[in-house]
């Protein structure tokens, strides 16, 4: 008996995720979920059309549209050819899903008994966390700037909010970070902003 082949499924915000078999994905996944699973490249072609597969290369998998094999994929009129093409780039992008959710999943902070903050920016790996970033103002970039500085670097360890409350202070006092209002309310202002758009995320102490 041969194992199942991965298959992915698309989420409602437009990420792909990659299950190791069909039957694994309709277990985790909610009945009413069941119709985002796909099984291959062929499942793929019969139930989207050639515009969504257009969709997917530009959006989802966010590919280069300068590059000369984007440009390739976009003139491809042959929707079975398209997804045959695309499948193997849906799996791993999956799998580079999976991989940041169970990241996030198990940290472990180096103070578990503090407030801990884990930077999920890099630049350049992300292009809508790029786009994020440039849509910032100019003060919400400078403390993103700190973010993949200081915070970023410590991997799955995290940075206690006291020392991170430290770098905020020094970006002030060298007038990097402008503000008549009490540099902290700057934070405060933007870290809604910064968890929702992917650029940090916090562990807090359990009790």
């Amino acid at each position: 008996m041969t194992d199942e082949p991965e298959v992915i499924s698309f989420s409602a915000a437009g990420h792909v995720v990659t299950f190791k078999s069909y039957s694994y994905a309709r277990m985790i996944l909610l009945k009413e979920y069941h119709k985002t699973i796909f099984q291959d490249a062929r499942d793929l072609a019969n139930r989207k059309s050639l515009e969504d597969l257009y969709h997917i290369v530009t959006k989802v998998l966010k590919l280069d549209l300068h590059a000369g094999p984007t440009r390739l994929l976009l003139e491809i009129k042959d929707k079975n050819e398209l997804a045959e093409k695309l499948w193997t780039m849906l799996i791993m992008t999956g799998r580079a899903t999976n991989n940041r959710v169970l990241g996030k999943l198990n940290r472990n902070p180096k103070l578990p008994t503090h407030t801990t903050y884990f930077c999920d920016y890099v630049p350049g790996e992300d292009n809508m966390l790029d786009l994020n970033y440039i849509k910032l103002p100019p003060q919400a970039r400078v403390l993103v700037d700190m973010l993949v500085d200081h915070v970023q670097p410590t991997g799955n360890v995290g940075v206690p909010e006291y020392i991170l409350i430290k770098h905020i202070h020094e970006l002030h006092n060298a007038g990097i970070l402008k503000t008549k209002q009490p540099v902290m309310s700057i934070w405060k202002y933007y870290f809604n902003i910064f968890v929702a758009k992917g650029f940090v995320d916090v562990k807090k102490p359990t009790k």
